[in-house]
């Protein structure tokens, strides 16, 4: 079991066992000799039960992070759930306009290219065409298409999108 730390907002390990997850499965990035987690990785790993959470030496729920959480923190965390546990790597896609990029089953980050670039939207979310088709632009100019996961109760949809040429 991994010990995570929590202070602020940031979620890091310095121990043996959380850089071997990192390399091996591409769980955080290792930053200065010490693994920094995103807050879904951080819930994805409490729930799978392969770490747990401290603050100030005392053990975190899962129950009291979720509430502390942002709403679109939730939201990544199920989406972050439900791909990885199909088999699919997501790291941070901040650098490319989306929430998540996608690496498809089989493929490491550092060794394959990610094909999709994820963005969430929660149903009935009214979507710029402008920044879509921005994204879309990004997409197609890294070797990427766009996996849009449309969020609702807790149930989420996927959709591709790719640019066509004509």
């Amino acid at each position: 079991m991994i010990k995570i730390e929590k202070k602020g907002k940031l979620f890091f390990s310095n121990e043996k066992k959380a850089k071997e997850l990192s390399q091996k499965s591409f769980f955080g990035n290792i930053v200065d000799n010490y693994v920094v987690y995103q807050p879904y990785e951080v819930l994805y790993l409490m729930k799978e039960k392969k770490a747990i959470l401290l603050e100030k030496n005392k053990k975190i729920s899962m129950r009291k992070l979720m509430k502390e959480i942002k709403e679109k923190d939730f939201l990544e965390y199920l989406i972050y759930e439900n791909l990885r546990k199909r088999g699919y790597i997501l790291k941070s896609g901040v650098k490319f306009g989306g929430n998540f990029i996608v690496y498809d089953k089989g493929k490491k980050p550092g060794i394959h290219h990610s094909d999709w670039i994820l963005i969430m939207v929660k149903r009935n979310q009214k979507i710029d065409i402008k920044e879509l088709s921005s994204k879309i632009r990004v997409a197609t100019s890294t070797n990427k298409k766009i996996l849009m996961a449309v969020v609702e109760d807790n149930k989420i949809m996927y959709y591709e999108i790719k640019w066509k040429k004509m």
